[in-house]
């Protein structure tokens, strides 16, 4: 079923299977995810959340950031793409490498548009289907929710954050741009929900790791962590070098902090850098706690709690 006049996502798609009910969801996740970030970026969904997006000189630089986020999350996913798809774009997907072991599995690869090049290159995988839809067509749309017989409507989560207000006594000024990424990522990840963004050299942005869907904070953060600290050793990081990585990353969390616990693994950790939204009636704590460890505790007043 759907809502409206346009084409549905199957009547869209330029190579490929009919797409299932998971891959429809994750369509949506991927788009959500790279919405915003611009043209050259590029999201990786798996399962319904987020586990690589990266910001780059190009999309094809992007698909290689995102992709080397989580590789293993990687298999079996949907891309989505910020701007129209060129063959140069997807190439890293070696989908055409005689050694058959080297191909990426991937289900959907979702841009605004794709050059003939590479519908051609991508249909070389005859199951992989090539949807072109936009970022902008999850923009606004109200979340809809079957529940015990009833019709759940909730408004879209749209405002990334109202302020970034440095809580720590130490001085700080905020990359808003990563604040934005980070922002952005960890929206789209299912509560409870940490993400750890970093800026490269150059000015590229990429997800280190997140930690999605726990039924506690402190254990997203945990897999969070364990996630970037493997990201970054994949990059070619050790010791000292992998310590200033985390020291300048940013490690995002959806909702406030009841407890000082999630920064302290956070701290454990490496990463210096929280921005939470506060409004616990034990912020003072969680602030007290972040200036002891040398942790830089920055309030956005904005909850994002995707469930």
């Amino acid at each position: 079923m759907r809502r409206g006049r346009g084409k549905s996502p199957t009547e869209l798609l330029l190579s490929g299977k009919e797409l299932s009910y998971n891959n429809l969801l994750d369509v949506e996740a991927a788009l959500a995810a790279v919405r915003g970030h611009g043209e050259n970026a590029c999201a990786i969904v798996k399962h319904g959340n987020p586990c690589g997006v990266a910001v780059a000189s190009s999309r094809g630089r992007a698909l290689e950031l995102a992709w080397s986020s989580d590789p293993v999350s990687a298999f079996g996913s949907v891309i989505a793409f910020g701007g129209k798809v060129s063959r140069a774009d997807v190439v890293s997907l070696g989908l055409d490498d005689p050694d058959k072991s080297k191909r990426k599995f991937v289900e959907v690869v979702v841009a605004p548009e794709f050059d003939a090049d590479a519908v051609t290159y991508l249909a070389t995988n005859k199951n992989l289907r090539v949807l072109p839809l936009r970022p902008e067509d999850v923009t606004g749309a109200e979340d809809l929710r079957l529940c015990l017989g009833h019709l759940l409507v909730q408004d879209p989560d749209e405002q990334l954050f109202t302020k970034l207000e440095v809580a720590t006594k130490s001085p700080f000024s905020p990359d808003r741009e990563l604040a934005e990424l980070g922002t952005r990522v960890v929206r789209s990840i299912k509560s409870n929900a940490i993400a750890i963004v970093t800026r490269l050299p150059g000015g590229e942005a990429m997800l280190l790791g997140m930690g999605a869907g726990q039924p506690n904070r402190v254990a997203s953060a945990r897999i969070a962590v364990e996630r970037a600290h493997a990201t970054l050793r994949d990059h070619g990081l050790t010791g000292d070098e992998l310590n200033a990585a985390c020291a300048k990353a940013y490690a995002v969390s959806d909702a406030f902090l009841p407890f000082a616990d999630t920064l302290e693994v956070l701290a454990d950790g490496g990463f210096r850098v929280l921005l939470e939204p506060g409004g616990s009636i034990l912020d003072a704590e969680v602030v007290a706690v972040g200036e002891a460890r040398g942790v830089t505790v920055i309030m956005t007043e904005t909850r994002h709690f995707r469930h």
